[in-house]
């Protein structure tokens, strides 16, 4: 699997910050903190975003410009609210992705639909794709379009900057150093392998069979099924009062619920240390 990472050297500190969910105020607060620690340590700051930049919160158009603008020290990771975001978008937008490189983990919902499994065994094509839309809307994306002037209610006048498009589907589903590993979920090794197969082309694998793989390493709450890596995991996706370390597990959970009126968390990976802010907002 293709790593990207920054320069690894002693001079720069990893941060590694949960989810945002459009909660660009607490994230810059949060940013201000860990540049004035590092500062102290005379290290650079490097950052990286379990996924999940967007929705709920009440600017996701600004934390992705965020990212995208500052790309080298920033760097984000696919979580399931972009990919449902992008989904959708793609369904009832197609012209904004034209010339757009699709990643191995984005399938579009027509795709999808004719795999003929869940929901979309017992619906037409016409209300699954209306039932897609209205997951993701439901689930913060009215916040995500409102934030860039869109109405929610008219889906033939969404227009994202191509730009944000662009970025997002660029995100990987990984980010690694020689201390850790980050996902957006609690990823599975044998996920994890069949998408280091895939991007290898070591083996042919079915789409479906990979796309399994995709959703698990980005949805997977199932702490039982998880079995710790040979370094550190850091992820968010589920929801948490505090940090939270598997300590049996050799993991890490940073998604302490910003978006929710709790906290937006960080920890450094080469100082073994969290930092926290606390949130501004309460999504309904």
């Amino acid at each position: 699997m293709r790593k990207k990472k920054p320069t690894n050297s002693a001079s720069t500190f990893h941060f590694v910050i949960g989810d945002i969910h459009g909660c660009r105020n607490e994230m810059i607060q949060l940013e201000s903190e860990l540049t004035k620690f590092a500062k102290k340590q005379n290290r650079n700051v490097f950052v990286v975003g379990v996924g999940d930049l967007v929705d709920r919160g009440p600017d996701s158009a600004g934390v992705i410009e965020h990212f995208r603008s500052r790309r080298r020290d920033h760097l984000s990771l696919i979580g399931n609210h972009e990919l449902m975001m992008l989904e959708t978008l793609q369904e009832f937008c197609p012209k904004d992705f034209v010339g757009l490189k699709k990643p191995n983990w984005f399938v579009s919902i027509k795709e999808q639909y004719k795999w003929r499994k869940g929901l979309s065994k017992s619906l037409s094509f016409a209300d699954f794709r209306v039932l897609r839309k209205v997951q993701w809307l439901g689930n913060g994306g009215h916040e995500t379009l409102e934030s860039y002037g869109q109405d929610s209610a008219k889906p033939e006048t969404w227009k994202v900057p191509r730009a944000h498009l662009r970025y997002l589907l660029s995100c990987n589903l990984m980010w690694s150093c020689p201390a850790a590993i980050v996902t957006h979920a609690l990823a599975l090794k044998k996920d994890l392998q069949l998408l280091e197969n895939a991007n290898l082309g070591s083996l042919h694998i079915a789409k479906q069979d990979l796309n399994q793989a995709i959703q698990s390493i980005i949805w997977n709450r199932d702490v039982q099924t998880f079995h710790k890596f040979e370094k550190l995991h850091l992820s968010g996706h589920t929801p948490v009062k505090n940090p939270k370390k598997l300590r049996d597990k050799f993991a890490i959970q940073l998604d302490t619920g910003c978006v929710y009126g709790q906290r937006l968390t960080a920890y450094c990976i080469e100082a073994e240390k969290f930092f926290t802010v606390d949130s501004g907002f309460t999504w309904p």
